[in-house]
């Protein structure tokens, strides 16, 4: 990994191409399972460090990891490419993700009450 903060979660993905790895630093980091493991993209746009992240692919194409959905602690919902360009919710409707450990996101719109004190969920 390429953080200088200490990592919170680490996930590959289903059909074996990356390992990813959220930080303290806010940002997840992207590497192909190839030799040496290379860095493929960075993702940075959260604003406190990553609590949890899915790796998706298009319904359309079940064998290719190409999205990543992440949640920060702070209850950020943020979606991405594999090569860390950020997508909207409403572009990732058509997405199988292939585990369910975001506990922030669109799917879940009206399941937290934000005018509850401590409940605060925020996507982009």
């Amino acid at each position: 990994h390429n953080s200088q903060k200490t990592l919170t979660v680490c996930k590959f993905s289903n059909d074996g191409k990356f390992v990813a790895f959220g930080a303290k630093d806010c940002s997840i980091y992207i590497h192909s399972t190839d030799k040496d493991f290379p860095l493929v993209a960075k993702a940075r746009g959260h604003s406190a460090p990553i609590l949890t992240f899915d790796f998706g692919c298009a319904d359309d194409s079940p064998d290719s990891t190409s999205f990543l959905r992440s949640n920060s602690i702070n209850g950020e919902a943020l979606y991405w490419s594999t090569r860390a360009k950020k997508q909207t919710p409403l572009s990732q409707r058509h997405t199988r993700w292939e585990s369910q450990s975001c506990v922030y996101g669109w799917y879940l719109e009206g399941a937290h009450d934000l005018y509850e004190e401590n409940s605060t969920c925020i996507t982009s």
